[in-house]
C-alpha cells in the first residue's frame, strides 16, 4: 500500500526546537515562527541561528515545511539544509562525515 507524505503547516511546526549533532553537548536553540518572510519564501527563524554556522555555509534566516521535512533557508530562499521527518517532532539529516544532525521539538 502506498503512503503519502504529509505537509504540515507552519503553525503546526511553530515553537521551540533544538538542533545538535548526534548526542554532542553543543545544542542550538531555535524558534520556528509562523510569520512569513517574503524574500525567503518561508517563515521567520529565530533563536540562536548563528550557532548553525558550524554546519552551514551561512546563517539561515527562514524555514519552510516540505512534504519530506523542514528546510532551513538563506535570506534569498535557497535551501541550506533539508531535515527529513523521522517521527513526531524528530527531524534528521546525515552529514558527509557520517555524523547526523537532529532537530527536535523542545520539551517544556
Amino acid at each position: 500500500m502506498a503512503s503519502s507524505l504529509i505537509l504540515l503547516s507552519a503553525s503546526d511546526l511553530a515553537g521551540q526546537w533544538t538542533l545538535q549533532q548526534d548526542e554532542a553537548p553543543a545544542i542550538c536553540h531555535l524558534e520556528l515562527r509562523d510569520s512569513e518572510v517574503a524574500e525567503a519564501s518561508g517563515y521567520d527563524l529565530g533563536g540562536d541561528t548563528a550557532c548553525l554556522t558550524r554546519w552551514l555555509p551561512s546563517e539561515p534566516r527562514a524555514w519552510r515545511p516540505t512534504p519530506a521535512g523542514i528546510a532551513l533557508l538563506e535570506r534569498g530562499g535557497l535551501t541550506l539544509m533539508l531535515l527529513g521527518r523521522q517521527g513526531e517532532g524528530d527531524y534528521r539529516v546525515q552529514k558527509g562525515d557520517g555524523g547526523q544532525l537532529v532537530l527536535r521539538r523542545a520539551t517544556p
